[in-house]
């Protein structure tokens, strides 16, 4: 594995190369883990500042593979952790908002229709 150290982390994310990187805490990498070559420019350990980072968003395939890396208790909480920061959740389709005024405009004109049929009723 190759350690990469990046400048000081000192938020739980940071913008690295166009990219949100997150950063969880870690004491030290377990002995003899080593990144898989495609995603070691994703992932990386700061010794310095004892952090996990992990650059963009992560999936649930990326992130079941580096869970089964290492059976270090630490390792794999960090990776948890990492997961739930740095996985995108599709808010579902925007809420539809109508302006203020015509929201205004049609409950005046709801209003308006049932005082007037309040009135034929009472007639």
């Amino acid at each position: 594995m190759s350690l990469m150290t990046t400048p000081h982390l000192a938020d739980c994310s940071t913008s690295v190369r166009t990219a949100t990187a997150h950063a969880v805490p870690l004491a030290k990498l377990p002995d003899g883990l080593t990144f898989p070559a495609e995603i070691t420019d994703r992932i990386w350990f700061d010794a310095d500042t004892q952090r996990l980072v992990f650059r963009g968003f992560m999936s649930k395939a990326t992130f079941d593979r580096l869970d089964r890396l290492h059976n270090d208790h630490s390792y794999q909480q960090a990776i948890d952790d990492l997961f739930r920061i740095s996985v995108y959740e599709d808010a579902g389709p925007p809420k539809r908002e109508f302006p203020n005024r015509l929201t205004g405009a049609v409950l005046t004109g709801m209003l308006v229709g049932i005082g007037s049929i309040i009135l034929f009723l009472t007639r």
